[in-house]
């Protein structure tokens, strides 16, 4: 009896000894949708992107001189300055975003399943760090716009129910 349970309990170690060596990779079509899934999700920051965008150019061009007519301790020039700079956040996000997209490559070609997971890991990091600019430009311009329309809804993506 001490025989056999000390020989199930030498298999028992060998069988986890096995599974815990024999651990496998994921299938780099699961880190591949990951990938897809944060994509889409940034490209809906992008269309918010591109929102605030053109209500940044309205207001520059046309509403500022009608702010500037109700107040005209208004500083124009300023504005136009800070409604630029944020423009240019904004571009930068989507433009960042853009080239991703002409890169990234979603057949994997000839690469075995562990090159194919480092490089959709690789892509998710640079996901990553564009869904931070994203962030940044949209609560940025979301807070300007507000200061002239207060009625303006933040487009930031946390109010369109996506997790980043």
């Amino acid at each position: 009896m001490k025989i056999q349970i000390k020989t199930n309990a030498a298999w028992a170690i060998v069988a986890l000894c096995g599974l815990l060596a024999c651990k496998s990779s994921p299938d780099y079509k699961k880190v591949r949708q990951e990938v897809m899934d944060k994509h889409d999700e940034l490209m809906v920051d992008s269309e918010l992107a591109i929102h605030n965008k053109m209500k940044l150019d309205t207001l520059a061009k046309i509403k500022l001189k009608e702010f500037k007519a109700l107040d005209g301790s208004l500083d124009t020039a300023a504005e136009k300055k800070q409604i630029d700079d944020l423009g240019k956040l904004l571009d930068k996000a989507d433009e960042r975003m853009m080239d991703w997209m002409q890169e990234f490559q979603a057949d994997v070609g000839n690469k075995s399943n562990d090159e194919a997971i480092a490089y959709f890991k690789a892509e998710m990091v640079k996901l990553k760090n564009m869904d931070q600019a994203f962030k940044l430009a949209l609560s940025r311009s979301d807070a300007y716009l507000k200061k002239f329309d207060p009625a303006h809804q933040s487009v930031s993506s946390k109010d369109h129910g996506h997790a980043h």
